[in-house]
């Protein structure tokens, strides 16, 4: 073999036989160019197809060896189909190592989140082969994985040609597992590999990438922390000790947040690892920079790797203009999340596909809910349940929408819209419901179990059920919420709320329609196994008017949120029987701070903080209920520490 700088060349072989007399034909030239760099790939280099993960964070890879070993990667090449908005052309790269066996292995590489030209089709390049940036690939063999930003239609879009080549070995990436992929068509993704020499430092420690957090970062619950991670190495021909990483958290808004460092030993030459930092937690919705940096080193270039993350905060809180509000299991003061089994329920019969049912309360139980009470309620297949409706079904009720919205049906709360089925002709699902509890305590639940969303796997259903109180608060409980397809794990196309009979005022906690940009707490608010939202009034002139007070009958607080013992007051504009009740999130009295007849006028009570058994209650969300006269009025109470 006859190595040879990079250029142009010149070869003419001859053929020199002592017998050959016709020399005219034994000679030929040709000019052949000289390169140390060779583009490796599958591909036609015609896009016909494109494609696109329901979700972000996933993405497709392309084994490449470069036949010859070792070699630096000079660039990686990707080609996408892009919206017109620049905001929604995000994405990265990565390099994986072969483990030995011919599948991905360790993440060597990672690109910062990338932008392609908008409304394009076409190549887009990263370069990765400055000074103590080169990618060694000691065995040739690597892998290069395209990662998805954002979802469709927000997002980029993998272009793949028409036929796939024999020789091409594919690999697609989900939930950070990697699986072969035998779809048709080549992805468009090619690396271009040096096989020249690098030349190393003696001393040169090096940032490769950040690997925590991701572009994203949805908190949840509401001081969830972010764990920052990055890959370092020493890239040169000595061993270094110690070695000191630090990582800093700079907000766009709020600016640097966290410094923390680490120390490692020591790092022999060519050896890298994974550092992990201390926790760092988020106070505020703001895009924020990580910044990684590794020293003691005489080789500044590599030494320092920023990372984009958007910290999205879960929306734990909300209310409607008529005070119906929400809050989830995720904050303080929330419901706690408490799974009711069905054993011993009542089976409703086969539901199926667009169907209800109508379930009555439990004699007695009156249920309000915005301006009236009532008696039963009505089950549709497609996850929602109406109040006193026979027939609340519409064209549309397979389709979600924003809430509250004018289409039927209304007077619903919908704790899973979407085009669901229930029954053993749909897998394996059923419909529970029972009557639990006593008065004034009283609730009934239904149940959910094993529904499947239409289109996708039978075989994997979601579970939730949704708990009616007698104090008109309403608690949806989240069990299962993978229904087998990424297009609608977790809530994704489904709306989440309730709204009054004509669609006029309502409350939206989760709308997962694509696109993302016109939903609403998207993905701020996708489920998760364990989640509860409890939806109830939110302040007292409500309740007045649901409940047509006698004038003057209102209760106050004195302050609130209260730090000491809960001071109250109201007003009876006649003597009579009062009832004062102290009550959780969940409906349950805790304590009963008057049950006797009083005299007409001002009243005070103080409320020590204490259940029925003298037992200090947690600090959180209560409800303080006055009934007199037959007329009620509620008023919320936050306890602190």
């Amino acid at each position: 073999m006859l190595s040879v700088a990079g250029g142009q060349y010149l070869t003419t072989p001859r053929c020199a036989a002592d017998s050959d007399y016709v020399r005219s034909n034994d000679t030929f030239s040709r000019f052949f160019a000289g390169s140390m760099l060779n583009e490796l790939s599958y591909d036609d280099g015609t896009a016909t197809d494109i494609r696109a993960w329901p979700v972000g964070h996933n993405g497709w890879g392309a084994y490449f060896d470069a036949d010859t070993f070792p070699v630096y990667i000079e660039s990686l090449k990707v080609r996408l189909r892009t919206p017109s908005n620049p905001a929604y052309c995000g994405y990265q790269l990565a390099v994986f190592l072969d483990d030995g066996t011919g599948k991905p292995g360790k993440l060597y590489f990672k690109t910062p989140v990338q932008y392609a030209m908008p409304g394009a089709s076409a190549w887009n390049s990263i370069f990765v082969d400055g000074a103590g940036q080169q990618l060694v690939i000691p065995d040739g063999k690597f892998y290069v994985f395209y990662l998805q930003v954002g979802e469709p239609p927000e997002c980029p879009y993998l272009e793949t040609d028409a036929a796939r080549n024999p020789l091409a070995n594919y690999w697609k990436y989900r939930s950070g597992v990697m699986t072969p992929d035998s779809s048709p068509g080549d992805f468009m993704i090619r690396a271009v590999v040096n096989i020249g020499t690098v030349t190393h430092a003696p001393v040169d420690l090096r940032v490769l990438y950040v690997d925590q957090p991701l572009y994203d970062f949805v908190q949840r619950p509401f001081n969830a922390p972010i764990t920052p991670k990055g890959r370092i190495e020493n890239f040169g021909t000595t061993t270094v000790a110690p070695v000191t990483v630090e990582c800093d958290i700079i907000g766009n808004v709020g600016g640097l947040y966290y410094t923390n460092f680490q120390t490692l030993d020591s790092l022999v030459p060519g050896q890298d690892t994974l550092v992990t930092f201390a926790d760092w937690t988020p106070t505020q919705a703001e895009r924020c920079s990580v910044v990684i940096k590794v020293s003691p080193d005489p080789v500044p270039q590599n030494d320092e790797k920023r990372f984009a993350v958007d910290v999205l905060k879960g929306v734990h809180t909300g209310s409607s203009p008529a005070h119906y509000g929400w809050i989830d299991s995720d904050t303080t003061g929330g419901p706690t999340y408490s799974w009711i089994d069905t054993t011993g329920f009542t089976k409703v019969g086969e539901l199926g596909d667009n169907n209800y049912v109508q379930i009555p309360f439990e004699p007695g139980m009156h249920f309000p809910y915005y301006d009236s009470t009532y008696d039963f309620v009505v089950v549709s297949s497609n996850g929602w349940v109406a109040l006193g409706s026979t027939n609340p079904g519409g064209d549309l009720d397979t389709v979600p929408d924003k809430l509250p919205t004018p289409t039927s049906p209304n007077r619903c709360v919908y704790a899973w819209w979407d085009d669901l089925a229930v029954g053993a002709g749909f897998g394996h699902g059923a419909l529970f419901f029972q009557w639990l509890g006593v008065t004034p305590n009283r609730y009934m639940v239904v149940v959910y179990e094993d529904a499947i969303r239409v289109g996708a796997d039978t075989s994997n259903g979601i579970t939730f059920e949704l708990i009616f109180r007698e104090n008109g608060t309403i608690t949806c409980q989240y069990k299962d919420v993978e229904t087998g397809d990424l297009n609608f794990d977790n809530g994704k196309n489904s709306s989440i709320g309730l709204e009054n009979k004509d669609g006029t005022d309502g409350v939206n906690y989760l709308y997962a329609r694509p696109p993302m940009s016109s939903a609403v707490n998207d993905p701020a608010n996708r489920l998760s196994p364990g989640r509860a939202i409890t939806f109830m009034l939110t302040t007292p002139g409500v309740a007045e008017e649901r409940t047509s007070l006698a004038p003057g009958l209102r209760l106050a607080t004195i302050t609130n949120p209260v730090r000491g013992p809960l001071r109250l007051s109201y007003d009876l504009p006649r003597a009579g029987y009062v009832s004062v009740r102290i009550c959780d999130l969940t409906g349950n009295c805790v304590s009963r701070l008057a049950a006797d007849v009083q005299r007409p006028g001002r009243h005070d009570l103080t409320w020590a903080r204490t259940d029925g058994r003298g037992q200090p209650v947690p600090a959180g969300v209560y409800f303080c209920t006055l009934t007199a006269d037959g007329q009620r009025s509620s008023t919320k109470v936050v306890l602190t520490e």
